[in-house]
């Protein structure tokens, strides 16, 4: 077969219609989210990093149960499944679920590079975006403040 041949048949004429419409590249405008989506978890990241990391000084035993949370986390954050899987749960634990601040930058760069998730989940953008934000400058906002609180103890320890 020449290499035209085997390009044509590499290139899903065969593939269903879900597989090519996930196959289209991003949109320039869904691009445009992506230092957005990169700021809000460097918020959510350093608000977390402030605030275990003075308490961890502090409280050697917390390090333990951070490992405790972060794989439940992990197991309850869309990083194996999409949102549309956990949509067909009662509405009482979408909401419990969209508390996890980890959701709404999963979701968001999942539809950075897949345009269409969000909406054949049957959910809005702010419905799965709204809660991560609140919850990134609140815990932001504590960290900080514990940070700036215990900063001469954890010198102190150190």
């Amino acid at each position: 077969a020449s290499s035209t041949e085997r390009t044509s048949r590499r290139s899903g004429d065969g593939a269903g219609p879900a597989v090519q419409q996930r196959l289209q590249p991003p949109h320039l405008g869904h691009l445009a989210l992506l230092p957005f989506v990169m700021l809000l978890q460097m918020i959510l990241l350093t608000g977390i990093s402030l605030l275990l990391s003075s308490i961890t000084a502090i409280l050697h035993d917390v390090k333990n149960v951070v490992r405790i949370v972060m794989r439940l986390l992990f197991y309850f954050s869309p990083i194996l499944y999409g949102f549309e899987k956990i949509n067909k749960l009662p509405d009482s634990v979408v909401a419990l679920y969209t508390l996890n601040p980890f959701v709404g930058i999963l979701e968001l760069n999942r539809a950075i590079w897949f345009p269409d998730e969000l909406s054949h989940a049957g959910i809005s953008w702010v419905s799965a975006v709204l809660p991560t934000i609140v919850l990134s400058f609140c815990l932001f906002a504590l960290g900080w403040s514990v940070f700036a609180r215990l900063e001469r103890a954890v010198l102190k320890e150190l």
